[in-house]
């Protein structure tokens, strides 16, 4: 406690003030949790976080973790907003004065705008590039074939890029911006698991130890722990959980009966993970692919792309059966320990 109120006197986030008769007050009071939660928000783009793994699989980056202290503390308010002194501080002198806010706090509803239009600002003014599909994503050109990489999550921050160096001057100039803590090497965001096998140019994601923590306190992976699990590590369950979500309004036994069944496979695969890594076919870098021609077949109207006993798509899309799900996993990357 004594160290949240030292971070807040040094940002400076208030000044005492006499309480002016017409006007009302926000309370004030602390909050005691564990960070670490079983269910964490979703960001803005589950895909961003992927496709940075692949990149730094396939070019050999480096990968590191940032984390912002007191993120909301860096926000400027434009509103003039009256709080009461925090109780167990109040100032001696002081006592029936109140808190005139000058930075944003943990609980005010327009904090993370503005602790996010700091950040934006910080970063375009030192010439970073923002994507288009994901407004969290960072990016700056060094040299003609140099990029370095930041992705940002609330107060959590990935940063990739070739060179060590630049990486380590972007950490410096973050650092003389906001207090910043550096946690070395990306061993885990939102939940995942990141390993690296950089010998073989590999990259694991899963979400094993997130799953034993639901397992230990449910007993059985709560609905909602499947689907955020579903976005971002195990797309081999994405089918099942959409049939069953379409009876979610007026559910029967016989689709609870379901719901078991599908909640059991996450418990008996909480070692299958994602696996990102260099493709043994040459190309300039990433390559996507879609399983569609736009029915260019003009006498059957079919797709012509990909024979289905090869189509891993299928098991996002159809019931199938066992050994072609394990074909499916197989061509998606899956792996197990």
């Amino acid at each position: 406690m004594n160290d949240e109120i030292t971070s807040l006197k040094k940002n400076h986030t208030w000044i005492l003030v006499e309480k002016p008769s017409n006007r009302r007050t926000v309370g004030c009071k602390w909050g005691f949790r564990v960070k670490e939660c079983l269910i964490a928000s979703e960001p803005r783009r589950h895909a961003s976080i992927r496709v940075l793994l692949a990149l730094i699989a396939v070019y050999d980056l480096e990968l590191d973790q940032l984390d912002v202290k007191t993120a909301f503390l860096h926000g400027r308010l434009h509103e003039e907003i009256l709080m009461t002194q925090p109780e167990g501080h109040v100032d001696s002198e002081k006592p029936n004065h109140v808190c005139l806010l000058k930075r944003s706090l943990y609980g005010l509803t327009q904090s993370p705008t503005q602790w996010y239009l700091r950040f934006v600002e910080f970063m375009l003014s030192h010439g970073y590039l923002r994507f288009s599909f994901d407004c969290c994503v960072y990016y700056k050109l060094i040299s003609s074939s140099l990029y370095i990489y930041l992705l940002l999550y609330v107060d959590d921050m990935l940063v990739a890029c070739k060179s060590r160096e630049e990486i380590e001057a972007l950490k410096n100039l973050l650092s003389s911006e906001f207090d910043m803590k550096d946690l070395g090497s990306a061993k885990k965001i939102l939940a995942m698991e990141i390993k690296r096998d950089r010998s073989k140019g590999i990259i694991f994601i899963s979400q094993e130890k997130y799953l034993k923590r639901v397992l230990e306190t449910f007993g059985i992976p709560s609905f909602s722990c499947m689907m955020y699990d579903m976005v971002l590590t195990r797309p081999d369950i994405s089918y099942a959980l959409s049939v069953v979500s379409r009876y979610m309004v007026s559910p029967g036994k016989e689709h609870w009966r379901a719901v078991k069944w599908v909640m059991r496979y996450p418990s008996g695969t909480l070692s299958h993970r994602l696996v990102y890594g260099r493709s043994e076919i040459k190309s300039e870098g990433i390559c996507g692919f879609i399983d569609s021609d736009f029915a260019w077949d003009l006498d059957r109207r079919r797709m012509v792309k990909i024979h289905t006993d090869r189509n891993p798509a299928d098991m996002l899309t159809k019931v199938v059966i066992t050994t072609k799900f394990k074909v499916c996993l197989d061509i998606t990357g899956r792996d197990c320990y």
